[in-house]
């Protein structure tokens, strides 16, 4: 749908297009001349969608190199390999060497105590501090940086990998080629910045035209900001406008809640601000209520009932059509885990409708699907595979079917019931190795993964001890390996805690070493003898033919579940 940029609204014309020609060929015949809305439609064949040039990259002269450099700006919108606070290592160097005053060649000699690569980490880290309290300082809300964003902005824009030396109006007249520009944010350093276009269509066309685009001999990294990036610079800003309003908490809600109503948050975010709106809705009304009960409302209404009674009754039915307001939200809500389940040995001839009526008769079920393939003689129909997924709305349900529907006839076949996996392992497969520990504790030590094998250990130690002073540092070393080789992880124990926090505060957030960013967590605790001396104990003590059986045990069961996940 082509939409105006200055007003948001659609111009009264769209594109539509099919995936097989005899689909388009169909509804233009059906489509063309039939009232929608009160306006009747005029379709017309399209043309072939232009393929956009081929960019000339300069530098790029081997079809692999024109094919990567293509791949990677077909890929720019992609999140999984995103880092909002990423810095060049060349604009590190940079800026660092104007800073002290010293020559960029002298900043990556090898002489001196610590290496080229510590210095670098060191100086990223203490760009990556000024960035952010620069960016606090400009009303950013920097919680959005560091939790996965489930919603993207579609008019703010991330910048990075600038070189140093840049400065704002030279990006504002790059990005004002596609539209006007609402506001501009750049640190002091100028080695990224945060553009808010204007509306999402001028966005979207600067975000496709400038990733990975060149910008002074090297690509533009483009992110999409965080949905709520600007959230808290928004409350502040309406409260300053209703000077009578001076709870922050109740206009931070509101601005949440015109955010829900324009689609930005997810579906359980709005579920939990039309609660609370409801809730306090509630009890508004409720307050409002004279003191004294039913006392100040005997009074006698012209037809002869209690005035206070019908007040509480209408009270109590405000309260019952809340709860099934919120019971009927439940219901909405999409299945959790384990609610659906793998349906074999169905007949060809049986349909969604079917099974759907089959298992609905004594369960309550969200959706019945029987899958299909094209058909290869005709493709535009499709036949059954024999097998369906049948989705619940609760876990209960589901385990009730598996024992109460197991060898149910249906179209004259006998059902084979199982719980499926397939949407577990769909969201394990999307998901990304998170830090799983990032609650201190009385912990002093801390675990660190995705060290470059490269680096060695006094590097690594020359780093963490610019913090604080260390009671231990280990790097597990690889089998077989040299002195200096170990395993890519390490773990560094302060002598105290506000060490400790000071150096995770400090290199958690997007600190590279090598190239690769270092990635903390503080480590677990560590177990006492006696619980060693137990566990070795039960290991020793346990009989050894009947683990054998056990693990034989586990294989075959894994064995099934694998053969259930390619069901």
């Amino acid at each position: 749908m082509i939409i105006n940029k200055k007003t948001g609204m659609c111009k009264g014309f769209a594109i539509v297009t099919y995936v097989f020609p005899e689909n388009a060929v169909a509804a233009f015949s059906a489509l063309d001349g039939t009232i929608f809305k009160g306006r009747m439609l005029h379709v017309l064949a399209g043309d072939e969608k232009r393929e956009p040039k081929a960019e000339i990259i300069d530098g790029v002269k081997s079809a692999f190199q024109k094919e990567k450099a293509a791949k990677l700006k077909a890929n720019a919108g992609k999140a999984h390999s995103w880092n909002a606070l990423f810095l060049g290592a060349n604009a590190v160097a940079d800026t660092l060497a104007a800073k002290l005053n010293v020559e960029k060649s002298d900043l990556l000699s090898g002489e001196g105590e610590t290496s080229a690569g510590v210095r670098l980490a060191l100086a990223e880290t203490r760009l990556v501090r000024e960035t952010r309290e620069f960016l606090l300082a400009a009303g950013v809300c920097l919680d959005a940086f560091s939790r996965p964003a489930a919603k993207r902005s579609a008019t703010v824009i991330l910048v990075k990998n600038l070189p140093a030396g840049v400065e704002v109006d030279e990006l504002q007249r790059m990005f004002e080629r596609f539209g006007p520009i609402k506001r501009a944010l750049m640190p002091p350093e100028g080695v990224s910045a945060i553009i808010e276009m204007d509306n999402t269509v001028d966005a979207r066309n600067a975000f496709r035209a400038l990733a990975y685009s060149r910008f002074r001999a090297q690509p533009l990294y483009l992110e999409w900001a965080p949905f709520d990036v600007f959230a808290r610079s928004k409350a502040e800003e309406s409260v300053e406008e209703r000077p009578g309003c001076s709870n922050l908490e109740e206009e931070t809600v509101k601005v949440q809640e015109e955010t829900c109503e324009r689609g930005a948050l997810s579906r359980e975010e709005k579920k939990r601000l039309r609660r609370s709106k409801k809730h306090r809705e509630m009890e508004q009304h409720i307050k409002q209520e004279p003191e004294g009960g039913l006392e100040n409302h005997q009074e006698l209404a012209p037809d002869g009932e209690m005035v206070g009674e019908t007040k509480q009754e209408e009270i109590r039915e405000q309260k019952e059509k809340l709860q099934e307001e919120n019971k009927s939200e439940d219901e909405e809500e999409g299945p959790s885990v384990g609610t659906t389940v793998f349906v074999k040995n169905l007949n060809f001839d049986t349909t969604d409708e079917s099974l759907f009526k089959k298992f609905s008769s004594k369960f309550k079920v969200r959706s019945a699907i029987v899958s299909k393939k094209r058909d290869p003689s005709d493709p535009a129909k499709s036949l059954s595979m024999g097998f369906g997924f049948v989705k619940f709305y609760s876990t209960e349900d589901a385990q009730r079917a598996l024992k109460e529907m197991q060898g149910i006839l249906l179209d004259g076949h006998c059902l084979e019931l199982k719980l499926s996996h397939r949407e577990e392992a769909v969201d394990e497969s999307r998901k990304r190795k998170s830090v799983s520990r990032l609650q201190q504790g009385d912990c002093t030590k801390i675990m660190v993964r995705n060290i470059p094998f490269q680096a060695t250990r006094k590097e690594l130690k020359q780093l963490f001890a610019t913090f604080g002073e260390l009671r231990a540092f280990r790097m597990p070393k690889k089998m077989g390996s040299s002195a200096e080789g170990h395993r890519g992880f390490g773990f560094v124990d302060f002598l105290t805690r506000a060490d400790a926090r000071r150096a995770f505060d400090a290199l958690v957030h997007s600190t590279h070493l090598y190239g690769r960013r270092l990635v903390l967590e503080w480590a677990k605790e560590e177990e006492s003898i006696e619980e060693l001396r137990e566990k070795a104990l039960s290991n020793l003590s346990g009989d050894t033919k009947e683990m054998r059986k056990q693990k034989k045990r586990m294989k075959e069961i894994e064995k099934d579940l694998t053969a259930i996940d390619d069901d």
